[in-house]
């Protein structure tokens, strides 16, 4: 997969592994942290100087700035953080999108019939609002939604 061009539609087919035909799916599930790590260390090196800039991100644990907050980020706000981005990582506007995330994240209504449960026993399957002193039923009930904006930490607003 490090050196190989696979794409979803190769999932099903059948190769030549270690003197064995497997399917590609089925060696793709032999990936552990490990080959990830190896990779992004491997691509620290690579010519495509995204690529290069964010697996050093991950391998360095230089991880990008996240700010969380309860109504959209005004679009003046996004603009100057695209603009500063650009700006400071020296990349094509067209590739804002590797170093800049604005979006929402959303937890929905569990409501009493999806309510999670928890098995002690075979006659004994409770929800979780009724066994935990610390949620109660009105979490499970309410919808939270977060805005965030996620960029690299060295730009300064």
């Amino acid at each position: 997969f490090l050196y190989e061009n696979v794409g979803k539609n190769d999932l099903l087919t059948s190769v030549d592994f270690a003197g064995e035909k497997k399917k590609v799916l089925e060696i793709f599930t032999l990936l552990d942290d490990y080959d990830i790590m190896t990779s992004l260390k491997v691509w620290c090196f690579h010519p495509d100087k995204i690529l290069s800039d964010l697996s050093s991100r991950l391998v360095n644990r230089r991880l990008f700035k996240i700010q969380l907050q309860k109504t959209p980020f005004d679009k003046d706000m996004e603009n100057k953080i695209t603009e500063k981005v650009i700006e400071f990582m020296k990349i094509e506007p067209k590739d804002i999108n590797y170093y800049f995330v604005s979006d929402k994240i959303e937890t929905g209504k569990q409501g009493t019939t999806n309510e999670i449960m928890i098995y002690f026993s075979p006659d004994n399957v409770l929800p979780l609002s009724q066994v935990s002193e610390i949620l109660s039923k009105n979490f499970f009930l309410s919808d939270a939604v977060k805005y965030f904006v996620c960029y690299p930490k060295e730009i300064k607003l």
